[in-house]
């Protein structure tokens, strides 16, 4: 199983594509930035909203057992609220994989994700997915980015080590 300093690492990479791809966005008009390409979750702004629903749901599921509602879009119009939400999540994963230790990755933990839904899974593999699933959508921004005129370069991990 990975290591807690990979794992940490690994999510440094993750926020910091996230703040990466949001810092280009904010060169966009409004209506770039919020037009939806036909393909993926929707504009640039929803599928950061996204994201970042999918990375505190996750963690607040691994710290409580139990998935939050999602946040809503109407509460959260614009990218400086999206940069607060963000903020805040680097924070709370920072402190939760910092007290994490390579026990716990390895254990199963059980979420709850609603009334008769629950989750009984390795820790390690939601870490996973978390940053799996952020990739994905990294890639679609950037895809959506690229289309706008923003020249977004390479944001594979690989490159980001060197």
């Amino acid at each position: 199983m990975p290591s807690i300093d990979h794992l940490r690492h690994m999510y440094v990479y993750h926020f910091d594509t996230t703040v990466r791809l949001m810092d280009l966005a904010e060169n966009l008009g409004e209506a770039d930035y919020h037009q939806d390409p036909g393909y993926g979750r929707g504009s640039i702004h929803a599928l950061v909203l996204h994201i970042l629903n999918a990375d505190r749901g996750w963690r607040i599921g691994l710290e409580t057992g139990k998935r939050p509602q999602s946040l809503a879009a109407e509460d959260h119009a614009d990218l400086a609220s999206l940069r607060e939400v963000l903020a805040a999540e680097r924070v709370a994963w920072e402190t939760m994989l910092a007290g994490l230790t390579a026990e716990q990755v390895d254990e199963d933990v059980e979420i709850s994700a609603g009334p008769g839904y629950a989750l009984s899974i390795s820790r390690w593999k939601i870490l996973h997915h978390v940053l799996f699933h952020g990739m994905q959508h990294h890639a679609e921004i950037a895809q959506c980015l690229s289309e706008k005129g923003q020249a977004v370069g390479d944001i594979d991990f690989f490159f980001y080590t060197q």
